[in-house]
Order: structure tokens, then sequence, then C-alpha cells
């Protein structure tokens, strides 16, 4: 059984970021309170290059077998960051220029005028200084991993999250932390039984469980590497 070292975290968002998280009159918001541990995995997947260097998709549209594929590979997983202090700044307008990118050609302004598209919309951005906790798993330590890539201990890592990765924040080490919580969306896509209590549903890949002790996630963990490896044996 792979050996699952269970980091603390706290997140810093050092600029704004948002998602299209809800739909509000005239755009959509983000939900502040969490960060998903997809967005987490892929983020610090990314900033310690683990993931190729493409902004291609895969041919096949598989969202969940996409997903699936990509936790199989992933160096470290994560719970739900969550924040105790989160909240969304002012609206923010934005314009989607498609006559200056490309043209107005016949079938985007049918898309346009019908309202299926909107070329002005706002969001709401969660600010700089939002504070998020939770927690990092795999081996080696995810810090000792950045460490040895740039030859120097690493006491923290910069990571890019939000839409089109917008946004940055910093993570670092926090020994303080010894409960975390783990999103039943993700426990379900991998196979596991649905025997964890759902704290709240936030989206429907966001649903944060009851908090459990680190030390028990970590475990959940190491059931969730058995249930990918076996289904990617099935895959091939």
């Amino acid at each position: 059984m792979t050996r699952e070292t269970a980091v603390g975290v706290r997140l810093r968002t050092l600029t704004p970021y948002h998602y299209r998280s809800t739909p509000v009159p005239g755009g959509m918001s983000t939900i502040p309170q969490y960060l998903g541990d997809l967005a987490i995995m892929y983020a610090v997947a990314k900033a310690l290059g683990s993931l190729a260097p493409s902004v291609a998709l895969p041919c096949r549209a598989d969202l969940r077998g996409g997903v699936l594929r990509d936790l199989r590979r992933m160096p470290w997983l994560a719970s739900v960051l969550e924040s105790r202090d989160a909240r969304l700044m002012p609206r923010l307008g934005r314009r989607l220029s498609l006559d200056g990118e490309g043209g107005l050609q016949e079938t985007v302004e049918a898309a346009t005028s019908t309202g299926n598209v909107k070329t002005w919309y706002f969001i709401q951005e969660v600010p700089p200084g939002t504070v998020y906790e939770g927690a990092i798993f795999g081996a080696p330590d995810v810090f000792e991993a950045a460490g040895e890539a740039q030859g120097a201990p690493a006491g923290r890592i910069v990571v890019r999250i939000g839409r089109n990765l917008s946004g940055v924040a910093s993570v670092e080490r926090c020994e303080a932390i010894e409960k975390v919580r783990l999103n039943l969306w993700t426990d379900q896509l991998v196979g596991m039984k649905p025997d964890l209590e759902m704290e709240r549903y936030a989206l429907h890949n966001i649903q944060p469980s009851e908090s459990m002790e680190i030390g028990e996630a970590a475990a959940r963990m190491r059931m969730w590497r058995e249930h990918l490896s076996h289904r990617g044996q099935e895959r091939g």
C-alpha cells in the first residue's frame, strides 16, 4: 500500500480570482467559502512541473474519464480547502469582444442576438489576502519535492487558480491543521462506498464532507489510490 504523507496547508490569495460558480443577475459569481480539491491538485501539479506543457484537451469529450485519468497520475491529492473569512469583491463588468477578436461571423451574430452568448456580463472575485486551509497528500512530502526541484528548502509554493488561471496564491505548510474535509464528488468518482456524511452541497463537483482527522483523511487517500489503480488496470 502506498504511503500517503499528509501535510496541512494554508493557501493565501495574492491576487483576486474568480470561478463561474453560480449564476446571478447579469453574470456569474464565485462561491468563496471553498476551493475544490481538483483545483488544488491541478494547481500544485502544474507548479511543480507534473503536468504536460500543453493546453490541448483529450480527443474524447469525457469529463469524468479525463479526471480519472489525471487522478491516476497525480503525485499529490488534496482535501477541499475551506475559508472562515471569505467574502466577495464588488461586481466587475467584463466585455467579450467577439467582433474585435475574429470578426462578427454570421453564426456568432446569431448566437449573441438570441441571448445565448453574453458579450457584456459581471463577475464577482474573491479578494487578495483570503486564507484557505486544508491538506495535501502524497509521497514525497509536497514541500520536500519543491525543495528538491529548486535546490533549496521550499517554504511555500506559488500556484495559479481561478478561471483561466487568472489568480495567484501561495501555499504554505501549516502544522496546526488537525481536521479537513474531503470532496464527496471525487470520493464517489474514484469508486468509494457512500459512507461519509456531507457537510454541505456547495456545487455538483464540490460536496465537502463532515470534518475528519487528517490521519483518517490520509487513510482514505490510500484507498483512493487503490481504487484508481484497479480502475486503470480494468481500462487497460
